[in-house]
C-alpha cells in the first residue's frame, strides 16, 4: 500500500547557539508524493524532480528529515537533521516515518553553475521575492 510523503522546500540553518531550524521557501507550497515499500531512493529523487520541476543540469537538491530525540549528546533542536542520499538512509526515513505516523521530508535546492552552488535565496526561479520564513519543527513533528 502506498503512503504519502510531504515534501517541504527550503533550507536548514544552524544558529550561533547551535540550534537547527528549517527555513521554508516563501511562496512554495508543500508537495505530496506517493511511495510504496518497494520505492527506491532513486525513484523518490525522480518524484521530487517531477513535482518541483527540477532540471538536474541547473539545480541539485538534498533530501533530509528531522527527528526530535534526546540523547546524551544532543537535546531537541541541537540534533542535526538527517541527510538522505542512499537507499539505506531512505529506509531509515521510512522506518522512522512508520513508527511516528508520518514524517516530512525537507528539500533543499541549490543552483549549479561552473562548479559553484548558489544559496536558494539567490535563485530567482521560485518567485515571491525569494523570502524565507522559519517553522517551529518541535510543533510540526512531535517526537521521533
Amino acid at each position: 500500500m502506498a503512503e504519502n510523503v510531504t515534501l517541504i522546500l527550503g533550507e536548514w540553518r544552524c544558529s550561533n547557539t547551535e540550534e537547527w531550524g528549517f527555513v521554508v521557501q516563501n511562496g512554495e507550497m508543500a508537495r505530496c508524493v506517493a511511495v510504496g515499500k518497494d520505492t527506491s531512493f532513486k525513484d523518490l529523487e525522480g518524484k521530487v524532480e517531477r513535482v518541483f520541476g527540477v532540471n538536474r543540469k541547473e539545480m541539485r537538491f538534498d533530501l533530509s528529515f528531522w527527528c526530535l530525540v534526546e540523547t546524551t549528546v544532543f537535546i531537541q533542536t541541537k540534533m542535526p537533521p538527517v541527510l538522505v542520499k542512499s537507499d539505506e538512509e531512505y529506509a531509515l526515513f521510512k522506518g522512522r516515518s512508520k513508527d511516528n505516523g508520518g514524517l516530512h521530508m525537507y528539500v533543499t535546492m541549490k543552483k549549479v553553475g561552473r562548479g559553484i552552488e548558489a544559496p536558494m535565496e539567490e535563485v530567482d526561479k521560485f518567485g515571491c521575492r525569494n523570502e524565507l520564513y522559519e517553522i517551529d519543527i518541535a510543533e510540526d513533528e512531535d517526537n521521533c
